[in-house]
């Protein structure tokens, strides 16, 4: 039969039984939404629709067997490993439901998942009927696909025509969970084999505990974790790397090292993924020590660091202000031929700032422009933050300049580092204007009044002070003393 969605879907969670609603064995039980669902948002009324631009009601795209006339392959022709040109008036499926499993399969390496689900629809409207292995074809296509809900519709109708799923089934729509980013889905799904006795093994626990911690899941990660153990199934790196990412989302870095030791105790290897998750959860909890100590470690297991590897270890850096670090780890990327990225460049650049390392920052900034990365917002902000603990006010609005050229939005924080540099300076006139500008640009922007204080040189200068005066403008007098120095400095003010 054509594949419809059923009428009794809807979440569940592990703390209510399966009465009423739908009938056959695995089907989804309906029950009313309690306030701890709201809370939680984890009820949903209607069922889930699929990113196809359809209505719901069915996953398939227009696909039948008569477009198949005019492609390039057509089940028949996979089965004989040809690759003809269409199969000519009448041309019908065959009855091997091996050749359409071997499409499905086919188009889920490709990701091609609304083309595999086209595949299983002909075989329900003509050609033989699907098996527990085209089934479990068409679930990995969509799981390829990141379609959790194709692929949970998929599997309730696998149970509505008396298919029990195996543990691959299962595994596959946990994993399209996981990609989706449903973790209750993922933990009802587990919950769903015990209660029909199909024995989840150490791919379905890690794929759940992978969906949890990519929720910030914590707590029900540990708990999986533990029935693991209770159910005499052995973690793998798989499931390991998993855990400490969840310790590290939630900055619980002495557990992300107790279970890094773990491993090691029962001689299952980390690999950089490991580390990483653990360097990171050092990160978080501001341990740059015991994370460069982790790198090294990498280093003399001969478990090659990749880009996240350095980015967190950078972050870490950062975060302790050790900018002779950061800049030495770039370094030694380039020396191990690591690539780094937009992210890598940005952490540096904000660990110089932190140091007043200015003339280093303004070379990491124009490092990664010539390796084609476009600065953002923030490694703009934390260039002009190192040039104005420096005193650079000149190459703060360079700065400026460059983010206009480059169409990077100036946000408050960048026009008031960029005016406090100018005030540092004594460049009173060019702080007015660019607190000008951005009043211009904000909608509850400060704007520069002056007060008279004196200062060490026996000078009477204007010094600066935020206010939330809107309409107050510069004199013309100053504005044309303001434009011959602007002249003589070579800055085009207009341009910022």
């Amino acid at each position: 039969m054509p594949f419809l969605m059923p009428t009794c879907w809807t979440p569940w969670d592990a703390g209510w039984p399966g009465t009423g609603g739908c009938t056959g064995v695995g089907s989804w039980p309906m029950r009313q939404p309690s306030s701890h669902d709201a809370q939680d948002g984890m009820w949903q009324a209607k069922r889930p629709r699929l990113q196809d631009g359809g209505d719901g009601d069915s996953v398939f795209p227009s696909s039948r067997w008569s477009e198949w006339a005019g492609s390039s392959t057509t089940p028949s022709s996979a089965a004989a490993g040809g690759n003809r040109k269409g199969c000519g008036k009448g041309c019908k499926p065959g009855t091997d439901p091996k050749v359409y499993t071997v499409l499905i399969k086919d188009y889920g390496k490709q990701q091609l998942w609304q083309k595999a689900l086209g595949v299983l629809e002909m075989m329900q409207i003509g050609g033989p009927a699907p098996n527990v292995i085209t089934y479990g074809a068409t679930i990995s296509a969509c799981e390829k696909g990141r379609q959790w809900a194709a692929a949970l519709q998929l599997l309730e109708q696998m149970w509505q025509e008396a298919i029990t799923p195996t543990v691959i089934t299962y595994n596959a729509s946990i994993s399209a969970c996981e990609k989706g980013q449903r973790w209750d889905f993922a933990l009802g799904l587990l919950q769903q084999m015990q209660r029909n006795r199909i024995d989840p093994n150490v791919i379905t626990y890690s794929a759940t505990i992978s969906a949890c911690q990519k929720s910030r899941q914590w707590a029900v990660a540990v708990d999986l974790f533990k029935q693991m153990r209770q159910n005499a199934i052995q973690p793998d790196v798989i499931t390991y790397s998993a855990m400490i990412s969840a310790c590290e989302k939630v900055q619980h870095w002495g557990m992300a090292l107790q279970l890094l030791q773990q491993m090691l105790q029962e001689t299952i290897k980390p690999n950089a993924i490991t580390y990483s998750a653990t360097i990171s959860a050092c990160e978080k909890g501001q341990q740059w020590e015991v994370a460069l100590e982790l790198l090294q470690q990498m280093r003399r297991e001969s478990i090659k660091p990749n880009v996240i590897t350095h980015n967190a270890m950078i972050s870490a850096c950062e975060k302790s202000q050790r900018w002779e670090l950061a800049s030495e780890l770039l370094g030694q990327m380039r020396q191990e031929r690591i690539e780094p990225n937009a992210i890598t460049y940005g952490t540096t650049i904000s660990a110089c700032e932190k140091g007043a390392q200015w003339a280093v920052a303004l070379e990491m900034l124009h490092q990664m422009q010539q390796d084609s990365f476009k600065p953002g917002i923030t490694a703009f902000t934390a260039s002009i933050g190192a040039c104005e603990k420096g005193g650079q006010w000149e190459s703060c609005l360079n700065l400026l300049q460059q983010m206009r050229q480059t169409r990077v939005n100036l946000n408050e924080n960048s026009y008031n580092v960029a005016i406090s540099a100018c005030q540092k300076g004594h460049q009173w006139e060019i702080a007015q204007q660019l607190a000008q500008q951005m009043a211009q640009e904000h909608d509850a922007p400060p704007q520069v009044s002056q007060t008279q204080s004196q200062d060490k040189d026996g000078d009477a200068p204007v010094a600066m002070s935020v206010v939330s005066d809107r309409k107050r403008s510069l004199p013309d007098s100053s504005s044309a003393v303001l434009q011959q120095q602007m002249r003589r400095e070579g800055i085009d003010l207009s341009d910022i």
